[in-house]
């Protein structure tokens, strides 16, 4: 399969330890499959002889089931075949992440993760400073990373699609998603992601025959607010942010010249109309230099610095081409509206050579 790498021995070998934590993850009505994909299981409790499991995938795997007929169920298939009926805990359309648990009479491997920093300098010199002090993995482009599945028929085999992370503009409403060269189909929605050291980093989606996924951080926010029975919120300030390198470079270019501090910022891509940055005059191109008076210059950090301001208020401080010095911006944080809720439209799933992936490693 073009642009998939082969695995080696090692690889391989590390991935026979991670797939354990990998399940597929089936909704049926009735004796019909209707969609299915896969999930990965983050805890384990012990309760009376059973072991409780929490599974997270994607929404996009599990329809609405409060509005589904007494028939849909859906059904977790484990690495050693055994098959057992899930209870939805939460689904959340904007994120598109759902949570489910299962019980079992086994104890479950729950997956290791690893929260990221998608920080790229312009200057060598920031980033080496930055990175010695950073407890996260700082993911570049080219690195290397393998999105995971589990099937649901057969041997019930886990799938690995090799690839690596690439820095591309926002293709959906979510800003902070990322992309890759992983070639998938159905099967890989709502795995895993994983670095080279088997850490799970995000949750895959299907983009156009390739794996693009969403950050671990903000599947954990997510998880966090569900645990401590929060009602979910979606803070937002109308904007989405990026690394300088996705911004008009001839802008960026001038902006950097004309406030130096602006080469550790984050430009604007996109801001959302009749929304709090919108009234503010905040435009694409802008460059974020300060939130709240810290820099930021990832935009995974932006997104847990408005998260824990939800229905409160961040000062921005900007920089734009046509003013002279910063501006100083206070933003409300609003909750997104459910019609203006993320939209994650799936492909229709191409035959290409998806089981040239599958050769490349099998495990149970």
């Amino acid at each position: 399969m073009e642009g998939n790498m082969k695995l080696d021995l090692q690889t391989a070998f590390n991935l026979r330890k991670v797939s354990p934590s990998v399940v597929s993850v089936v909704l049926s009505i009735g004796d019909k499959i209707k969609c299915y994909g896969s999930g990965t299981l983050i805890k384990t409790d012990c309760d009376d002889n059973s072991n409780i499991a929490t599974i997270l995938t994607s929404a996009s795997v599990i329809p609405d089931l409060e509005n589904s007929g007494a028939e849909t169920k859906v059904m977790v298939y484990l690495s050693d075949g055994k098959e057992t009926t899930a209870k939805l805990v939460g689904r959340d359309v904007h994120y598109n992440l759902a949570l489910i648990e299962i019980t079992v009479n086994q104890t479950l491997p729950a997956a290791k993760f690893r929260w990221l920093d998608d920080t790229v300098f312009i200057d060598e010199c920031s980033y080496k400073e930055i990175k010695s002090s950073m407890e996260t993995q700082n993911i570049f482009p080219g690195d290397r990373i393998i999105a995971l599945s589990r099937s649901h028929v057969g041997t019930y085999f886990a799938a690995a699609a090799p690839g690596s992370y690439i820095m591309e503009s926002p293709k959906f409403d979510y800003q902070e998603l990322l992309y890759t060269t992983c070639v998938i189909n159905e099967s890989w929605i709502g795995g895993p992601v994983v670095n080279c050291n088997m850490e799970v980093i995000g949750v895959t989606f299907y983009s156009g025959g390739y794996a693009s996924f969403l950050p671990i951080n903000v599947a954990m926010k997510w998880w966090e607010a569900i645990k401590l029975n929060r009602k979910l919120c979606h803070p937002s300030l109308g904007i989405g942010v990026g690394s300088l390198l996705l911004g008009n470079l001839e802008s960026v270019q001038d902006l950097v010249h004309k406030f130096p501090e602006a080469s550790k910022g984050l430009v604007v891509l996109k801001v959302v109309p009749s929304s709090a940055a919108w009234a503010s005059g905040i435009l694409e191109g802008d460059i974020i230099i300060k939130c709240d008076g810290k820099v930021l210059s990832s935009s995974l950090e932006f997104f847990e610095a408005v998260w824990e301001r939800a229905e409160a208020t961040v000062e921005l401080v900007i920089v734009k081409v046509n003013h002279d010095s910063p501006l100083h911006v206070k933003l409300a944080v609003e909750d997104v509206a459910v019609e203006k809720f993320n939209s994650w439209p799936v492909d229709e799933v191409k035959p290409r050579a998806i089981w040239m992936v599958l050769e490349d490693f099998f495990c149970n």
